[in-house]
């Protein structure tokens, strides 16, 4: 038998599992009640705070409850919680995540390094935590739950703060990055306004989607020389960078080429002004140290000459001992 006391059911018999159900009685009736109201996360997490824990609290007065139970009680807050903020409902609480990338031990080093990677693919400058939510509302990257889950809280104006921004700044010489470039729409003036736009949605895929090797490119510095004026042609680039300079070019560096190379530059490659870099030193530029070809006669080199005011690039053909010929 069960007896109300002072909102408090006391029974004759041992056990406290008519309290619990009475609890589970309190979150599913909330719970029901907000699933189909317009609500957002903030709202959410009110009522939870301020409503259903203060109920608990007074049902719970005479039962102790462990960690376990509490987390199988609370299931439902926070199952409702994801279904608001179009979380699926099979990832990691929320809670969890601020854990893991506040904590000390592995967790938070395994977190850190896939936001880091995430940074390092999307291209931005600044700390992926605090910067660039419009920005990153708009990239969508596969096989990485952790940034999924940063861009969830980011659409639900979630916000953090970090002490250090030290490790995760990038430094740059440029005003802009490679991937706020590509999202800077075609000027709808523009005399091949169609045929750009569909460029730079298909170079912003690319870019997202570049290899590992190539997750070091993310600003004009690192496809640029001559400080920061004169673009690099792609092999160039992929040869710096240690890879096999045979293969095609990628759309984002097509579009680069089309939309940063002022036209009349006579073939220097020359920026459009507004893309060259300033005068802020930075040890990220890429820098070309001139060498000599090797004598093995197996290699035909891609070189760089100048003549005059122009750089040509050639590859060799045949060479000896003291001299080498090539074409254009």
């Amino acid at each position: 038998m069960t007896t109300l006391y002072l909102g408090i059911y006391i029974r004759s018999r041992a056990g406290q599992s008519h309290v619990i159900k009475r609890a589970q009685q309190e979150i599913t009736s909330i719970t029901n009640t907000l699933r189909y109201k317009k609500v957002t996360a903030s709202q959410i997490a009110y009522v939870n705070n301020v409503v259903l824990m203060a109920r608990l609290e007074y049902r719970l007065k005479t039962t102790l409850v462990s960690e376990n139970q509490c987390q199988t009680l609370h299931n439902r807050m926070i199952t409702l919680l994801k279904t608001k903020m179009r979380i699926i409902r099979s990832v990691n609480n929320n809670s969890e995540f601020i854990i893991r990338i506040n904590s000390q031990d592995w967790d938070r080093i395994s977190t850190r390094i896939m936001l880091r990677n995430a940074q390092l693919r999307i291209g931005v400058q600044g700390c992926i935590l605090v910067d660039h939510t419009e920005l990153i509302l708009k990239i969508n990257l596969q096989n990485n739950f952790n940034f999924n889950l940063l861009k969830s809280f980011k659409d639900q104006i979630f916000s953090f703060r970090l002490t250090d921004l030290t490790a995760w700044n990038l430094t740059t010489q440029h005003q802009h990055t490679i991937i706020s470039i590509l999202h800077t729409s075609v000027d709808v003036g523009h005399t091949n306004f169609r045929k750009l736009e569909q460029s730079r949605i298909k170079a912003i895929k690319s870019f997202i989607k570049r290899p590992a090797e190539l997750l070091d490119i993310n600003f004009l510095d690192h496809i640029t020389h001559n400080n920061g004026v004169d673009m690099l042609f792609w092999t160039q680039i992929k040869k710096i960078f240690g890879k096999n300079p045979k293969g095609p070019i990628p759309n984002f560096f097509k579009y680069l080429e089309e939309i940063a190379i002022d036209q009349n530059s006579n073939g220097q490659r020359t920026l459009i002004e507004r893309y060259q870099a300033t005068n802020i030193p930075t040890n990220k530029i890429v820098s070309l140290t001139p060498s000599p070809p090797s004598r093995d006669g197996r290699h035909k080199e891609w070189i760089i000459t100048h003549d005059g005011n122009e750089y040509q690039f050639r590859k060799i053909l045949k060479k000896n001992l003291t001299r080498f010929s090539y074409q254009h």
